[in-house]
């Protein structure tokens, strides 16, 4: 089976309309489903998900080239069923991208206590001055929020994905947008070796060294360092789409990919981190 994301014919259509008309396509939620019960390869001509079962707002968004990343963040008391399938909609509701996951058993905390499960959707379109992503704003934050603890999570142009340990964006990023104005950023890279990586069920990891890093940061962002050759570059967007998220330890960072998949190249990540 094949994990991929593709762009719907209505979301191609929406496209060449906006690019004629001069404006923008919005992309507004993600969609989470179960596909019936069997996991399968997205298809042009869908409208919606086989079989939906929770749809939020996106929290937050990374672009870098024609390359975007959508997040969203599910509740945990979310009503149980197997993650096979995710969309984008717009804000007319036009199913604007379709991708499908391996089977992702999601179950509510029976003491009520949980953590919710962020969704990650990498898609690629050719006009991506086309698109805009409006996110949640009590879900987000990015880079340019320093000294905005009110704003809203826009374009980064560097494609940073907020993080903090113990999980990204939505998931954490409202408890560090009170400590944003505070923070000293730090910034460096971190390489992530395709000989790196470790199996353990379906999900890949891979620890590095990050001196600068610690798990008491107020905010991290994570972003690709992309090489300038083209065919090097597609690789390297392709390899890190398969990033779930990026956690923070003392000295530390932790990747992890999701259903047996892993890069097939190495990666350079830039980390930026800010401390007390």
């Amino acid at each position: 089976m094949n994990y991929i994301t593709i762009v719907t014919e209505a979301g191609l259509a929406a496209l060449a309309a906006a690019a004629q008309a001069g404006g923008k396509v919005n992309i507004t939620h993600m969609a989470i489903g179960d596909g019936n019960g069997a996991e399968y390869e997205p298809t042009e001509d869908q409208t919606s998900l086989k079989n939906e079962k929770w749809r939020g707002a996106v929290a937050s968004y990374t672009r870098s080239g024609n390359s975007f990343t959508a997040t969203a963040a599910m509740p945990a008391e979310t009503a149980a069923f197997t993650i096979r399938e995710l969309a984008l909609f717009l804000a007319d509701g036009t199913c604007f991208a379709v991708a499908n996951a391996p089977s992702i058993p999601h179950q509510p905390p029976v003491n009520g206590a949980g953590t919710e499960f962020e969704a990650v959707m990498p898609f690629v379109v050719e006009n991506a001055e086309s698109v805009t992503v409006t996110v949640e704003p009590s879900g987000a934050v990015s880079q340019d929020m320093v000294g905005q603890p009110d704003g809203v999570a826009g374009l980064n142009e560097e494609g940073f994905v907020p993080i903090e340990q113990g999980g990204t964006a939505a998931g954490t990023a409202q408890g560090a947008r009170t400590n944003l104005e505070v923070a000293k950023p730090v910034r460096t890279t971190a390489s992530f070796p395709t000989s790196g990586w470790t199996l353990s069920g379906s999900v890949y990891t891979q620890t590095v060294s990050c001196s600068v890093a610690k798990a008491t940061m107020k905010y991290a962002n994570i972003g690709p360092q992309y090489s300038t050759d083209a065919s090097a570059r597609k690789l390297e967007q392709e390899a890190y789409a398969l990033i779930a998220y990026v956690d923070t330890a003392d000295g530390q960072l932790v990747a992890t990919c999701w259903g047996n998949e892993k890069p097939a190249v190495n990666l350079t990540l830039i980390f930026e981190g800010g401390v007390d």
